[in-house]
């Protein structure tokens, strides 16, 4: 199995991220989403748009779709949620993005040697389902050419594919989507392990499918932005690190066999 590198929600820490992938030289870097943290700063966007534009050429390297990312993806689209840029920073991204960089972006991504499903938020089997007999993986496929050509044309898009919410009370709840899918609400994944990158948690947390289920399946979450965790699948196993950048250390959080 090849050595795996999963960066959580980036939200402009470039040079940490950098600083991780330099120290532990990966097979392959999936970033997992969110890259800027300042949404109506024209000189941050500037700062990871250079980023994105400099290391477009770089081999081995995957960018998801986060919820705050949609935006400036696919700016004129104003059916599907997640527009939290200004409109004049989300036009300045998607502007000065050079194409093969847009081109980049998927949805999500699946590797065969682990069995994961990476995506930002998280697979729900009650939204995402197998279709014209095909595999899931090959379903999730057409659900992700079908929710990009959407969000593309502006029209016909369904806004589940990227982040439905269902009304609890007074308050409103994520509940599936590509990007946008409450932490507390996403249940393991029959068949498949999972890696996501949503919500803010002040560690790494894991959800494993029922005792009854062979083989386990292991649904995780890396994202802990207040310490920077990280993870890195190798040797069939998922470990998952903070990472504090004044000492430049990793220090181990937790491991689970896949």
């Amino acid at each position: 199995m090849n050595k795996i590198l999963i960066i959580p929600s980036l939200n402009g820490f470039l040079k940490e991220a950098e600083n991780i992938i330099s120290d532990h030289l990966p097979d392959l870097t999936i970033f997992m989403g969110d890259y800027f943290s300042n949404r109506t700063d024209i000189t941050n966007s500037d700062i990871v748009t250079d980023w994105f534009n400099i290391n477009k050429s770089k081999p081995n390297r995957i960018y998801l779709i986060g919820d705050r990312d949609i935006s400036f993806l696919f700016p004129s689209n104003r059916i599907i949620s997640g527009n939290t840029f200004g409109e004049i920073t989300k036009d300045y991204i998607y502007k000065h993005l050079k194409q093969e960089v847009l081109d980049k972006f998927k949805v999500f991504y699946y590797d065969a040697g682990s069995n994961t499903i990476f995506s930002h938020a998280g697979v729900n089997s009650k939204i995402f389902y197998a279709k014209d007999g095909k595999n899931f993986i090959e379903s999730l496929s057409l659900h992700e050419k079908a929710a990009i050509e959407g969000a593309k044309s502006n029209a016909g898009n369904y806004p589940v594919w990227w982040e439905d919410t269902r009304a609890n009370g007074r308050q409103v709840k994520k509940q599936g989507g590509f990007v946008g899918q409450s932490w507390d609400t996403l249940k393991p994944l029959r068949g498949y392990n999972q890696v996501v990158s949503s919500g803010v948690l002040q560690n790494p947390e894991a959800k494993f499918s029922p005792s009854t289920e062979e083989p386990r399946n292991l649904t995780i979450n890396i994202n802990a932005p207040v310490k920077f965790a990280y993870g890195l699948i190798e040797n069939n196993k998922i470990k998952t690190y903070v990472f504090n950048s004044i000492r430049c250390s990793h220090n181990l959080y937790q491991s689970y066999f896949l």
